[in-house]
């Protein structure tokens, strides 16, 4: 794990330098497929935005993110260059489906994802002010990556991790930022601010899972292509229950999902303040798909990930957890026994694995597997 924090000497050129290395390494070469060949960066860009009641705070709106308009997100995703396709809730949690990927709100929670070539961080002072003006304030923040498939095409700020430091610092000076992995293959970036005030004996029990899978199944990926886009429809009920995602969605409160024209899928569920969220780029080039839960109740996340690894068949998959100890995967964990991270899957082989603490009690792991499709 490297680590760069408030104090790191240089930073900007050490960031440059890890740039250089993912460029070098990761660059797609030239398309030998013609004028149809289409490149689309599936790897999402996400923020993890938790909030607290600010006592001073001059908002007067109810201290809840899920009082903001639907105008001030639609005004935060047009600096992005995204569009609310859908909007979905639970009792808890409005989930939104976008067209590139999902954003889920909560009272005091914020986390979202975009893929292609958005411009997430452009975001970030809207977001504040509008965090600012519902009487909260932010008490962790996260924005994280994988290293990009096609990092020549990303435009400012996302063209370097430089760059991308220089504005995470600007807004949130006492954050440290940490790379997942190895420079010269699949890496994960990670930009944390922790302010979350814990009490004395206060537990906290939060686990993530992240699936980012490439070079899926060519017969998976045919059943994500349709010459007409729609959401919530006959069309992506017949693509849930044609690939199996329904079977992933069994236990969830609500349900909203989108086939993308030509090709393209995404679909969120929500139970309670829990949701998973999948997005599938079927292009022949650069054929990817995701999936995210946080779904607090898993000691093991290993019959979970081979589920989803069994519906896309990918050629090479990393898996990504955040656990805080008390978590029932953390848990887990602590015992000794495996939790989906350092399993063997069926297939595959094990490339890397890393594991970070970054505040006493909260981890990240990261490893990545390589197989055949079959």
């Amino acid at each position: 794990v490297i680590i760069f924090s408030p104090d790191t000497a240089l930073p900007r050129m050490t960031v440059d330098i890890i740039t250089a290395v993912s460029h070098l390494t990761h660059k797609s070469a030239a398309t030998s497929c013609g004028a149809d060949s289409v490149k689309f960066e599936g790897i999402e860009k996400r923020l993890e935005i938790v909030l607290r009641r600010d006592p001073a705070g001059s908002g007067s709106k109810g201290g809840s993110m899920r009082n903001a308009t639907r105008q001030f997100w639609t005004d935060v995703l047009d600096l992005i260059h995204a569009k609310i396709l859908d909007a979905k809730s639970t009792d808890s949690m409005d989930g939104y489906i976008l067209s590139e990927s999902s954003l889920f709100v909560s009272d005091l929670s914020i986390t979202l994802l975009t893929c292609g070539t958005t411009k997430l961080l452009n975001c970030l002072g809207l977001l504040l002010d509008g965090i600012k003006d519902q009487g909260l304030t932010v008490e962790f923040f996260s924005y994280s990556r994988k290293n990009f498939m096609y990092p020549e095409d990303q435009p400012a700020p996302h063209c370097s991790l430089a760059a991308e430091y220089a504005i995470l610092r600007k807004h949130f000076p006492q954050g440290n930022s940490f790379i997942l992995g190895p420079l010269d293959g699949d890496h994960y970036f990670c930009y944390l601010l922790d302010l979350i005030e814990r009490a004395a004996g206060e537990v906290e029990s939060d686990q993530q899972l992240k699936l980012l899978m490439f070079d899926l199944d060519p017969e998976v990926c045919q059943k994500f292509f349709h010459p007409v886009g729609s959401t919530n429809s006959a069309r992506t009920k017949e693509v849930r229950k044609s690939t199996g995602l329904d079977k992933l969605f069994e236990e969830y409160e609500v349900v909203q999902d989108t086939q993308f024209d030509p090709c393209g899928y995404s679909a969120n569920a929500l139970s309670g303040s829990s949701y998973c969220t999948i997005h599938v780029t079927p292009e022949k080039e650069g054929s990817y798909a995701s999936f995210e839960t946080t779904v607090p109740s898993l000691r093991s996340y290993s019959a979970l990930v081979q589920q989803v690894l069994d519906i896309f068949k990918p050629g090479r998959f990393t898996i990504h957890v955040y656990l805080d100890d008390n978590s029932a995967a953390g848990l887990d964990r602590a015992a000794g026994n495996k939790i989906g991270i350092e399993n063997t899957y069926t297939g595959y082989r094990m490339l890397n694995f890393s594991m970070n603490e970054f505040q006493p009690g909260y981890l990240a792991g990261a490893a990545t597997f390589a197989g055949h499709i079959a």
